[in-house]
């Protein structure tokens, strides 16, 4: 009977075991609202449960990257860290070829959409025994993207759709951590948000009275702890 208790009581461990390993490893993203529908800056977690424990992470930091995402990793440092991502460039055209065009719906169009990544830079300075200071840079949205599409009708070319996007997001973090006793941290991170992208939207016509311009430009300058 004992050993039947002690088999049911490992077993059940085992299961705890597991369902905590499921929930820390399972990435999942939030989005917050910056403000416009549909465009938000990706916030990413440890994992499932760290979503509902208000984003904080069971996960332990592996380099100085952590001040963007779990500001509490960076007590385990035993010193300073530096992180520096290699600046990344995006870019991609399509044109659509000759025997997909249609006189009466339109002619080749092509898409455009280049980026300057700037480069992830972060820094933790270990400040006494059990404090922990950080910053980092980086890039949250980037809104460069161009599409140009000619219009025809019955046959007749009778304008062109132009929609360009220009600029980007960038935060500034600034984060302390503390170590605390029994393997436990407290990190807390502030974000300095700042960014004017503009998207433009054109319908060029055969003459000024059928051309529409449209410009909006879009402020996303504010912080978040």
């Amino acid at each position: 009977m004992l050993n039947g208790v002690k088999s049911a009581c490992g077993g059940q461990r085992t299961i705890k075991i597991l369902l905590t390993a499921m929930l820390a490893a399972s990435p999942s993203g939030a989005f917050t609202n910056l403000g416009i529908q549909h465009m938000g800056d990706p916030v990413y977690s440890g994992g499932a449960k760290s979503l509902a424990l208000g984003l904080t992470s069971v996960s332990s930091a592996k380099n100085a990257a952590c001040v963007f995402s779990n500001a509490a990793s960076m007590a385990a440092f035993d010193g300073n860290r530096f992180y520096f991502s290699l600046p990344l460039v995006i870019a991609s055209e399509r044109i659509i070829p000759d025997n997909n065009w249609s006189a009466d719906e339109g002619g080749a169009y092509y898409n455009a959409n280049s980026s300057f990544e700037i480069p992830e830079t972060a820094f933790v300075y270990a400040f006494s025994d059990k404090v922990r200071l950080g910053a980092g840079m980086t890039q949250l949205m980037n809104f460069s993207y161009k599409h140009e599409e000619d219009a025809y009708s019955a046959g007749s070319f009778i304008g062109k759709f132009d929609y360009k996007g220009s600029g980007n997001i960038n935060a500034i973090d600034l984060a302390a951590a503390l170590k605390l006793s029994g393997g436990w941290s407290w990190g807390l991170t502030h974000e300095i948000i700042s960014g004017s992208p503009s998207v433009e939207m054109n319908i060029i016509g055969t003459s000024e009275a059928s051309t529409k311009r449209e410009k909006k430009e879009y402020d996303f300058s504010g912080s978040r702890t």
